[in-house]
């Protein structure tokens, strides 16, 4: 199992928005951490609100949504969650699915389904599947149900042919280009469920975050650097621990 834990992920964050004494231009409209509650975490007040049970579990040192298929969590639609144009987008959640089958369940959404508008992230035919600004992107890594990873997907708007590329756990997973950004309109930002309250996910995710502008590459490879001597960390310990009979 691949864990990413909250104070690598930190450490990493502060690698990106400090490299050579110059901030990166970012700025993070929701951060539902999951953290025992469903507030937003960026100020920018846009609040989770339950449907079902609420419920709380741990992943990777922290403590995220623990959804069963039958409950999930809603920000309602504002101006804020709709991206600009001719943006730079990231869009990421830790997650740690537990379905059995992991055929379509919904991770984050803000999408009409059947439309190219807005924005999503979930697991379909046990691959991460990203779906933004018209374009559709399925990554490589074969899912594992138990196992937790650390999702990115970022858009770049500004280049001439706009870019769609996924992240699972700092490793590049799959990248195409895209179309000018369209947004959700009336869509409600959603963790663990399509706009039509289905595709529901089982599992933990925690730290859903959508951000307004991304570090140069520069910045992106000194982050998935420091990701991966993170892997080998976690890999060195496994190694050093007495292995049961």
């Amino acid at each position: 199992m691949y864990l990413v834990s909250k104070l690598a992920a930190a450490a990493a964050v502060a690698a990106i928005v400090s490299v050579a004494g110059a901030p990166a231009q970012a700025f993070t409209v929701v951060d539902l951490t999951g953290n025992n509650t469903a507030a937003d975490s960026s100020g920018n007040g846009n609040n989770g609100a339950w449907t079902g049970t609420p419920s709380y579990a741990p992943i990777a040192g922290t403590t995220g949504f623990n959804l069963t298929g039958s409950n999930f969590v809603s920000v309602p639609a504002g101006p804020s969650l709709d991206v600009p144009v001719n943006q730079e987008v990231t869009l990421s959640a830790l997650v740690d699915p537990t379905g059995a089958g992991l055929g379509s369940e919904r991770i984050i959404d803000k999408i009409t389904v059947g439309t190219a508008d807005g924005y999503l992230i979930d697991i379909l035919g046990d691959r991460f599947r990203v779906i933004m600004a018209g374009s559709i992107l399925i990554g490589s890594l074969p899912v594992a149900a138990g196992t937790d990873y650390q999702v990115e997907v970022v858009y770049d708007g500004l280049l001439p042919t706009p870019t769609l590329d996924l992240y699972v756990n700092g490793v590049l997973d799959g990248s195409t280009t895209a179309g000018a950004f369209v947004n959700g309109g009336s869509n409600d930002f959603k963790i663990g469920v399509d706009s039509q309250g289905r595709n529901l996910f089982s599992g933990v995710i925690a730290n859903a975050v959508l951000t307004y502008g991304v570090p140069e590459p520069a910045t992106w490879a000194l982050m998935l650097t420091g990701l991966g001597g993170l892997g080998v960390a976690l890999r060195a310990r496994r190694r050093s621990q007495p292995q049961a009979a």
